[in-house]
């Protein structure tokens, strides 16, 4: 199996984006994140979504990013049942966002000497919504979407989020803040 087939596998979210460049350039990104980051297909499933003082979190990046995106699509979905046309969610733009709001982190981390994950280099000088935005947008990922990415987290708080960012935002907080709580 290559690594597209594994990202597939890995995130079947990504079936849900209907269309097809979208759907390819999410793929293409989390392959050069992986692969810039030093990574390989088996590695996919135990590099850690955060390390902390005492080590890293207890959840991977895929779950995570799996949780965060399943949370998303389902607060599009209860939005839009619950005030129809009065409101518009570009629910393609929630699922991409979503897959891709921690890509970065594949940059941010790297095996030690002893193999133990630690943080880069390039995680020490950049955040992972910056290095995530920056190679997204290598890959033509449309500017909503990288919007999306560098304003799901803190630095978010600076700039005005769309509706579809806001989704983002709150389904990456609330999976995120229940590791410390």
């Amino acid at each position: 199996m290559g690594l597209h087939e594994k990202i597939v596998e890995l995130l079947p979210e990504i079936d849900d984006i209907e269309d097809n460049t979208l759907r390819e350039r999410v793929i293409a990104t989390w392959i050069a994140a992986t692969r810039r980051g030093g990574w390989n297909e088996s590695d996919l499933e135990s590099i850690p979504i955060a390390l902390s003082a005492e080590g890293q979190l207890p959840c991977d990046l895929v779950t995570y990013t799996r949780a965060v995106t399943r949370t998303g699509m389902a607060i599009a979905k209860a939005l839009d049942e619950s005030f129809g046309e009065g409101i518009e969610i570009d629910g393609q733009l929630v699922i991409a966002a979503s897959l891709l709001h921690a890509v970065g982190r594949l940059l941010g981390w790297e095996h030690d000497e002893q193999g133990k994950i630690v943080q880069s280099r390039g995680g020490k000088l950049l955040r992972y919504p910056v290095s995530g935005v920056v190679l997204a947008g290598e890959l033509g990922v449309p500017d909503e979407i990288l919007h999306i990415i560098a304003g799901h987290a803190e630095e978010g708080d600076l700039v005005p989020r769309t509706l579809e960012g806001l989704i983002v935002h709150h389904a990456e907080r609330v999976n995120f803040e229940r590791f410390h709580t």
